[in-house]
């Protein structure tokens, strides 16, 4: 539990590290016999969020009056790191397309000289 509470707030490329150390700890302390608070843990978990994914969190569990189990804000969390992974390869490849663009323009400029 120590570990994480050590954890700092995370944006949202961070967020596999929350994911991935919480899981890791949770499963480490059901190993041993102690089943975690759902309610107590979720919201620990909930403090690590930054601003943005905190607010889409809360969105996204609006519907239910109770305090979420900690596995439903997990799979929040990989949902939304899979979705940042994919924005960040998504850049990635514009970026490659405008400098690949750009490159193009330049040498045909060049030639035309």
């Amino acid at each position: 539990m120590h570990t994480i509470l050590e954890i700092p707030n995370l944006s949202g490329k961070e967020l596999r590290r929350l994911h991935d150390t919480a899981l890791q700890h949770l499963r480490a302390l059901k190993g041993i016999g102690h089943e975690p608070s759902g309610p107590f843990i979720t919201s620990m978990l909930e403090l690590k969020l930054d601003v943005n994914n905190m607010f889409e969190w809360q969105r996204h569990s609006q519907s239910s009056t109770d305090v979420p189990h900690y596995t439903e804000l997990l799979e929040f969390v990989n949902l939304s790191k899979q979705t940042n992974d994919l924005q960040a390869t998504s850049d990635v490849s514009a970026l490659a397309a405008k400098e690949a663009t750009g490159l193009t323009s330049v040498k045909l400029e060049v030639g035309r000289s």
